[in-house]
Formats: C-alpha cells, sequence, structure tokens
C-alpha cells in the first residue's frame, strides 16, 4: 500500500508538471501557430498587406505611442463613424476551413479618457442571406447586410469589452466558423459603440490560430492517451 501511495504521488507530480509546463509554452505556442501575417504592425503597411481601413476617410497608419509588444502598433484615425475601423483580410490566404475551430484574438486601445465598448466582429460574406437560426457559442450578436444585387453579408460579434486610453485591451473568441457556399470574402476586424467624440483606435498584437493545430488531435478528440 504504502509503494502504490509513492506512486500515485510520483504520477500526480508528473502531471500537475506536464499541465505547467504547457501554460507556460502555451504563449509560445500560439505565437508560431498565428495565421496572420504582420499582426503586430511591425512592417509597413503596402499594396499587398492584408490590413486595410474599413472606410475612408478614417486614416490607417503606424504608430510608435505605447505599442503593447515590438516597436509597433496600428492606429484609425479620423473616425466619423462607429463602424469607421481596421480589418484584417482571411480570405485571400484563405486561411479558414468551413467546420474548423479558431482562436481569434487582438489588443485594442481606445484613445479616451472615458471608457466604452471595442468589438471584434467577424464579416462573412457567402450564400448566407440571413442569420443562423442558432449563434455559436460565444458570439453575441450578428447582422446581415444587403451589399447589393441580392449580396448578402453577415457581421458576427465576437467580443466586447469597455477600453479607454490608459491600457490594452484583449478581445478574443474561439468557436467553429461554418460558411454557406464558397464565401466571396472574410475579414475581422474591431469597431467601437457608444463614445463621443469617436476615438482613435489602437492596435496590436493580432492572432488567428487553428485550434487543432495547436492542441493536437487528442485534445479535439477529447482523447489524451498520447499525453
Amino acid at each position: 500500500m504504502g509503494r502504490d501511495m509513492i506512486n500515485q504521488r510520483t504520477v500526480n507530480r508528473i502531471t500537475w508538471a506536464t499541465i505547467c509546463c504547457f501554460l507556460l509554452l502555451s504563449p509560445l505556442l500560439e505565437a508560431q501557430d498565428n495565421l496572420l501575417s504582420n499582426p503586430g504592425f511591425e512592417d509597413p503597411l503596402d499594396e499587398n498587406s492584408r490590413w486595410s481601413l474599413v472606410s475612408p476617410p478614417a486614416v490607417l497608419e503606424r504608430t510608435q505611442t505605447s505599442p503593447l509588444s515590438g516597436a509597433w502598433e496600428g492606429r484609425v484615425s479620423g473616425r466619423t463613424e462607429q463602424w469607421h475601423s481596421v480589418r484584417y483580410g482571411l480570405s485571400t490566404d484563405s486561411l479558414l476551413t468551413d467546420g474548423e475551430t479558431y482562436q481569434f484574438e487582438m489588443w485594442a486601445r481606445l484613445d479616451n479618457p472615458t471608457p466604452y465598448a471595442a468589438r471584434l466582429n467577424l464579416v462573412i460574406d457567402d450564400d448566407r442571406e440571413s442569420c443562423p437560426g442558432t449563434l455559436e457559442p460565444g458570439i453575441e450578436w450578428c447582422h446581415c447586410f444587403d451589399l447589393g444585387g441580392a449580396d448578402f453579408a453577415c457581421i458576427y460579434g465576437l467580443d466586447a469589452k469597455e477600453s479607454d486610453s490608459s491600457t490594452w485591451t484583449r478581445l478574443g473568441w474561439e468557436g467553429r466558423v461554418t460558411f454557406e457556399g464558397t464565401p466571396d470574402f472574410v475579414q475581422y476586424y474591431v469597431d467601437t459603440q457608444g463614445g463621443d467624440p469617436l476615438s482613435d483606435i489602437y492596435l496590436d498584437d493580432a492572432s488567428l490560430v487553428d485550434s487543432l493545430a495547436l492542441f493536437g488531435d487528442g485534445f479535439e478528440s477529447g482523447d489524451t492517451s498520447s499525453w
């Protein structure tokens, strides 16, 4: 019995050591598996950049005011509407696969002394003309709009948190992404809700991670026998 207790203690120690090691390495694994290019605006924005403005007259530029990490951050200024912001195009590189689970993350800082909501959104233009009857867990809202010519796009609210100029705010969501047909475009971006006047938005350290690639088949299926 004493030997069994010692063996169990050894197993417990190894298990906890494995868990602690995994938790420490998780940020490094996510950084390595980030599917986005130039996620922290460290490289110049040019015609090949996946970052673009949602709409003029807002202005997108790289700044060094107070980046979350690295030397640069993105800033959107001159906003006249809540939805004026910067978006990342996901469809150009075919980053999303129908039915797969992904982790979305972006850090935002609103240049305003009074906090108000920054929102992380996903836009999909596929064959869908209305919001799904049941949204994926964690999605807060959905709105579909007519692009013209019977072409519709739907916006999904992934996350929303209050933000101000004093600190960076993490916006994130993990869940399954599905399409109806082949999407014409897929984008994700940060906009705001509330606030007067409309403040500049600072963005940094965006990421998109395939959950299956990050954690492996064992975690996805619930089979952890190989861990």
